[in-house]
This record gives C-alpha cells, structure tokens and sequence, in this order.
C-alpha cells in the first residue's frame, strides 16, 4: 500500500481518517466554535442580518469592555420591530475561558472544591484576575443602551454567554422546534440542511473500494462534489475503433524520446527536409517541454481530478491500475447568493461615480476572498 504522500505502508487500506485518535478535525466547520456560531444565527437569532466572528479568518475578536482585552466571540445585528439590536456574545469555552473547569450543571463536572459556594470563576482570555469579566461586560452593554436612547438612537446592546457544556456536553441539543438531538452537528444537519455548513464527520473511513463504489454511482443531485489525487491509471476499455486509437486521461507533463510515435517522428522528419540529426535534436527539446496530452494511462507521481471526471474514467473508459492517494470533498452552499448579488450590483453601479476606485476594489477583494 501507498500512504497519502505516496510512501509505501502496510497499514489497512484506509484512504483517508480523522477523529479522537488523532485529535484532529476534517474541517474547521466541524470545530466546537464554528458549529456554535451556526447554532447562534440559525436558532437563538434567526432574523439576524449579519452575525460577524473571527472564527474563520485567524485572530479576529473584538473588543467590547473597559479594555481592548475584554474580548467577544461573535457580534449578532437584527431589526426587531423597527429597533435595531446588536447582541455581542462569547462562546465559554471550558479549555480556554476555565482552565478545564466545566458548569455545575455539566455532567462532566469535577474538582467541585475549586467553585465552593460561590459563582464560576471564567479563566484565561476574559478573565481579569476576579471573574468579574462577564458582569462588567454585560454593564458595558447596559451601559451603551443608556446611552444610546439618551442620544436619540433607536438602538439596544445586549450581551449574551454561551457555555460549551449546554451545547457540547449534554446528553441532547433542543432546537427552536422543540425536537432534540445528541449532538449540535446533528441538529444542525436535520433543522438547517440547506444553510448549514458541516464537514462529513470526524469519524468517516472510507476504503479506496468504498470510494470507487460511491464515485461509480454517484447521481447528479447527490451532495458530494470534490476531487481525488490518483498514482498510476490506465484505460482498460478497447471495444469500438474510435475509442481505441483516442485516450481520455488528461495529463500535462513531459515526455521521454521513447514515447514519440512514429507519425510525429515522420512528420518531425518532412518539416526537417529529411534531415534526421536536426530532427532528433528538435524531438529532444521538444521532450523536455512540459505538453498538454490525453493518453491512455496517467503517469508520474500523481494526477488531481476531479470525483466526476473519475466517475466518467471509471463507467465510461475502464479506469483501473490506480491509488487514491488524497480525497477533498465539498459540498455546494448559496447561502452567499443574496450578499454576492447586492455587492455585485453596488460594486457595477460604483463604475458610473468618479473618482470611486478605492471603494470598486474594495468590493473586489471582498468577493475574490
């Protein structure tokens, strides 16, 4: 067997694996925070307009308290009844916010002597010594709304914490339709099928034969697009004269003199006026050029396609003798669609206003990204 990056193994033919044994994610979408921020904008605030994290972008907290180190997870902004409410929310982690600790309630509660009788006490990235944080945030917030009205502003901010043991450590998850499930990324999948964005779990195995069998059969409706990186290749199939002399393996790479036929050797050879040293010295660079060519087999180290390009390879032309090596599935959202359209539309309706270059790519970035 052959590993993913192509050293020879003897372990089981697994193609591809990721979960506790590993203490990896598939996807970033899988990860505890990611899953919440779905849960956040999909059931506690499903009117919002926009629900701002640095989840998916690296260091991306904002601010909100007495100090740039007084941080918030999330910034959710709706309209309710005319009045627009802008609700900042921090996912309580018990590794990074509780050095472990988890909530009195939570079934994997422990060391009870460090709470003694008094409130949870947050460590780590919003704590300020005194587990004081949250209640200071939440008077900041109060403390905005006041002035806001005073102001004039038909505007509340509101402050909202949400612990990782009532999502994650819980026997079962409720939605909003009154339904519960085992686990967040179950719900997720059954309340929001279309709008939820979810990895295919963190314990799928899939054996090259499993994955053959699923690509063969895969149907244009079906949920699973992506591409594969397959070693070696070859058609098999050699039925009818015109699929014989013609090969479907797509592949840009070099060639050796040994693979030229004979009719690019003949025609080499006229363009020449017959001369045979300058023919085989144009033959040689021309080797050494990296061509575009559709073969009968795929060679070299490994050829990225993508799963219905195999598919077709497969039922259509035969495709055997090859090693999957890397597997990259997606799956196909237009969640985007409505902010992708409006931001199209301003970007065109920027080409009319002078001196609005800064600002047409501005929007350019945020759509290339």
């Amino acid at each position: 067997m052959i590993d993913a990056r192509g050293r020879p193994t003897d372990k089981p033919d697994l193609l591809w694996r990721a979960g506790p044994a590993e203490d990896s994610k598939p996807n970033i979408m899988d990860s505890e925070e990611c899953l919440w921020t779905q849960f956040l904008s999909l059931e506690v605030h499903p009117r919002a307009d926009y629900v701002l994290t640095g989840y998916h972008s690296g260091r991306g907290q904002a601010s909100f308290g007495g100090s740039r180190y007084y941080k918030v997870d999330a910034v959710v902004s709706e309209d309710v009844g005319g009045k627009r409410r802008i609700v900042v929310a921090n996912f309580d982690s018990v590794v990074y916010h509780r050095s472990g600790i988890h909530d009195r309630s939570c079934r994997l509660f422990h060391d009870a002597q460090v709470w003694g009788d008094g409130p949870a006490v947050a460590f780590g990235r919003n704590s300020d010594g005194d587990g004081n944080t949250e209640a200071r945030q939440k008077a900041y917030a109060d403390c905005l709304t006041r002035t806001a009205a005073a102001a004039g502003y038909n505007l509340s901010v509101e402050y909202e914490i949400h612990s990782e043991c009532t999502y994650f450590h819980a026997e079962s998850v409720t939605a909003k339709s009154g339904r519960s499930y085992p686990s967040l990324r179950e719900l997720l999948l059954a309340e929001h099928r279309e709008e939820a964005v979810v990895g295919m779990g963190s314990t799928k195995v899939f054996s090259q034969d499993s994955l053959v069998e699923k690509v063969r059969n895969l149907k244009p409706d079906d949920d699973f697009f992506g591409f594969v990186v397959i070693l070696g290749g070859r058609e098999s199939k050699t039925e009818n004269f015109p699929e014989e002399i013609f090969g479907f393996c797509h592949q840009r790479r070099c060639v050796s003199a040994e693979e030229i036929g004979q009719f690019t050797e003949d025609r080499v050879l006229r363009m020449c006026d017959g001369n045979e040293e300058e023919a085989a010295i144009f033959l040689e660079k021309k080797a050494q050029q990296p061509q575009t060519m559709t073969t009968r087999s795929f060679h070299g180290g490994g050829e990225t396609i993508s799963l219905s390009y195999l598919q077709f390879l497969i039922n259509e032309r035969g495709l055997t003798d090859f090693v999957i090596a890397h597997l990259v599935v997606y799956r196909r959202k237009d969640f985007l669609l409505p902010f992708l359209e409006r931001t199209l539309q301003s970007r065109h309706d920027l080409q009319k206003v002078p001196g609005s270059e800064l600002a047409r790519n501005t929007k350019k970035l945020i759509l290339n990204s």
